[in-house]
């Protein structure tokens, strides 16, 4: 038998009009994006897409690439750097920065032309201060609006947003060149191999670049269904040799790097983010976390980091699919247990994510706040009060956290063997 090897592509989705006997079914159309269409005559361009990503930023899957990063705000459209114009820009609320390059793969010149020129803007920015960027986004909204004596979060109706940690978010990011780069079309004509050829020269960057499909299809009553889909992404490390994954392109350590460090991990942009935060606030924690999750590699401890806003979180994804907290770090330096009874409770076995929690108490030599909702229960320095311990605590004891994690893991493979997600 053999395997025909087929291009990545988007199957036609069906649209039901509800479950009752009587109801029906239809096969959606997929739209055809055609270079230099216009808005107004039923055709769908680069602008048209531009326009969609500008009022429907949730379209682009940011959380599949960067879970932490936040909901994204359109700042403007058509961003004049030295280089050119930046299709579409996008922030967070706490200050990351989204830069979005909308191409027709179809058209001749996407292929390492995009690359080059999304890699020409990030450049461009990070040569920025705080004031160039908002000058340059005054310049892309609207000029019949009245800019003056407003601030950037203002004209975006952003209120509610610290407008000097929002400044000072940006003007870090800026400098150190911490940007998502996004080249969003409706189809991929290049092969990741010539990509990963490509960004070998920009090895050691600190932006993270992803390729998005997206694929539109006409829904009944004058509707659309947006489906995007990441083709390939990278992740970053300071000095990096580019190499070609699975589903990624992988920026790694280089060998002398690598034994500097004790790691070639590579680092997300939301982990790096979150690092260096911390590192602001708790030093010593953020060096200590580093060195945990290098110790639990080397003792074959199955868990990633998952960053938010405000703390990490170290998880594990089981068999079954299911994933389990066992604790996480905040950017204060903290340790916090809120969120382990969850799955365990799901699942009938609440009892073993409590006795895990007495375990990592007596790790603090803390105590388990035990409140009216036992899926709420955490670890606390002591029995009457609610303080967190010092996350330093227990990552100053490794080796015995690594221990406890792996009985619970154990326990919980052996409890839920079997099942399956609802």
């Amino acid at each position: 038998m053999t395997i025909a090897k087929q291009r990545i592509q988007h199957c036609r989705p069906c649209w039901i009009t509800s479950l009752d006997k009587n109801a029906h079914g239809k096969l959606l159309t997929r739209l055809d994006f055609t270079a230099g269409s216009g808005l107004g005559d039923g055709k769908y361009d680069e602008a048209w897409l531009q326009e969609l990503l500008h009022r429907f930023p949730e379209c682009l899957p940011v959380d599949e690439l960067e879970p932490g990063l936040g909901p994204l705000i359109p700042i403007g459209m058509e961003v004049p750097t030295a280089t050119g114009y930046i299709d579409n820009l996008f922030v967070t609320g706490d200050g990351n920065i989204v830069l979005v390059e909308c191409k027709l793969w179809r058209n001749p010149e996407a292929r390492r032309r995009v690359l080059s020129q999304i890699i020409d803007y990030a450049q461009g920015l990070s040569r920025w201060r705080y004031s160039e960027f908002d000058a340059a986004v005054r310049k892309s909204l609207d000029a019949r609006r009245n800019l003056s004596g407003k601030s950037l979060l203002e004209l975006l109706g952003q209120d509610d947003i610290d407008e000097q940690i929002f400044v000072d978010s940006i003007q870090r990011n800026l400098r150190m060149g911490r940007i998502l780069l996004l080249v969003v079309g409706d189809g991929i004509r290049e092969d990741t191999e010539s990509l990963a050829e490509y960004l070998q020269m920009h090895a050691g960057f600190h932006f993270m670049l992803a390729l998005i499909q997206v694929a539109v299809f006409r829904a009944p009553e004058g509707s659309y269904i947006v489906q995007p889909r990441v083709l390939a992404r990278t992740l970053n490390v300071e000095r990096a040799v580019v190499r070609l994954a699975s589903d990624s392109i992988v920026a790694e350590a280089t060998p002398e790097d690598a034994a500097d460090t004790g790691s070639s991990r590579a680092m997300s942009l939301t982990e790096e983010i979150f690092f260096d935060r911390l590192r602001l606030a708790a030093p010593d924690t953020a060096d200590a976390l580093q060195a945990f999750r290098r110790r639990a590699e080397e003792k074959g401890l199955q868990v990633f980091l998952s960053p938010a806003t405000k703390s990490v979180s170290l998880k594990w994804e089981a068999m079954d699919g299911r994933v389990y907290s066992f604790g996480g770090v905040t950017l204060g330096g903290m340790l916090s247990t809120y969120s382990i009874s969850w799955v365990p409770n799901a699942v009938g076995r609440i009892d073993l994510a409590q006795e895990y929690l007495f375990g990592l108490a007596r790790l603090v030599h803390g105590s388990v706040k035990k409140t009216k909702d036992p899926t709420q229960w955490y670890v606390v320095t002591k029995p009457e009060g609610t303080a967190l311990p010092a996350a330093l605590d227990v990552l100053m004891r490794a080796d015995e956290w690594i221990e406890l994690i792996q009985s619970y893991q154990s326990r919980l493979t052996e409890a839920t063997a079997g099942s399956t997600l609802p």
